[in-house]
């Protein structure tokens, strides 16, 4: 009895201590106007976004979020059209759809639920889901630098 009673004990304690670390984790979000990057970024970081840029900031990261998803949709749907063909079953289909929102819908709720739309805005451009013509003028001084790689400068 004490030999399973030990590790049982072990175990919940762990995930209870578990639990708290992520539940603090989730709530913890930086203050602002504080750099994470370093003093290099300073200037950047301190930039104060008016009412009109932040607007503009959360429309650009829903487009990026939108072209995002869509992309990583496409693998899932490629997993249906294999499941209609008959060249997966039905088990493989739902383990693919699991897998999909155990880490691919995670990832991407986790990067777009971020309060940080101008962070959000600069992986969008650098990675291309937002195309360096699509920023809006007004937004251009906040992510020049990223513009700038896309266009190869």
């Amino acid at each position: 009895m004490a030999g399973i009673l030990v590790p049982t004990v072990f175990a919940l304690v762990l995930r209870a201590l578990v639990g708290r670390a992520g539940k603090a984790l989730m709530r913890w979000q930086p203050q602002a106007g504080v750099s994470q990057r370093g003093s290099e970024d300073q200037e950047v970081d301190s930039m104060e976004t008016t009412k009109a840029q932040r607007r503009l900031l959360r429309e650009l990261c829903a487009m990026a979020h939108e072209v995002e998803a869509r992309e990583a949709l496409a693998s899932l749907d490629d997993d249906f059209r294999r499941w209609r063909d008959e060249e997966i079953n039905s088990f493989d289909l739902i383990d693919a759809i699991h897998d999909f929102h155990q880490h691919r819908a995670r990832e991407l709720y986790l990067t777009y639920s971020s309060r940080d739309e101008l962070l959000t805005a600069t992986r969008a451009v650098r990675l291309g889901f937002i195309r360096a013509d699509d920023v809006p003028a007004e937004l251009v001084p906040l992510l020049q630098e990223p513009i700038d790689m896309q266009r190869g400068r």
